[in-house]
């Protein structure tokens, strides 16, 4: 979902969206430089937060008119922003980020990590290593 303060029709109109993809517009409250949004289930349960602003959380980014991106799963993580954490969108980088009529860059909510081994690979590279030093120990012993 995306919270704008614009409206909604001036908002997917400027960023030529459709309307399935959903906007909440006009919404004014708590999207300012040093704000928090908090996220509730249908129970009013918190399910997430996300707490920012360039000047309160040191090493985030200003993004007035390009939106920003996580360079890691750790930079999501609720009031662990650290410099370099995250980066300005740019119509030229790897995260699809587009130009809307405005000359405002967005990144369309995604972003790339690069692959992190499961243990279970370096198990096995440890093994399929260990299987080769023992062939080549027995060859050398004939």
């Amino acid at each position: 979902m995306l919270i704008t303060e614009d409206d909604t029709t001036s908002f997917r109109a400027n960023w030529g969206l459709s309307a399935s993809t959903k906007v909440l517009g006009g919404y004014t409250n708590n999207i300012g430089r040093g704000d928090e949004i908090n996220v509730f289930d249908a129970n009013g349960n918190l399910v997430d937060r996300l707490a920012y602003g360039d000047v309160v959380y040191p090493g985030t980014i200003r993004a007035q008119t390009a939106g920003g991106t996580p360079v890691s799963i750790a930079a999501l993580g609720p009031q662990t922003v650290m410099p370099g954490d995250w980066v300005l969108s740019a119509t030229t980088d790897v995260y699809g980020s587009v130009l809307a009529a405005s000359g405002d860059v967005g990144n369309p909510g995604q972003f790339i990590l690069a692959a992190v081994p499961e243990p279970e690979t370096y198990a096995m590279l440890l093994a399929g290593l260990g299987i080769i030093g023992a062939i080549a120990r027995r060859r050398r012993e004939s």
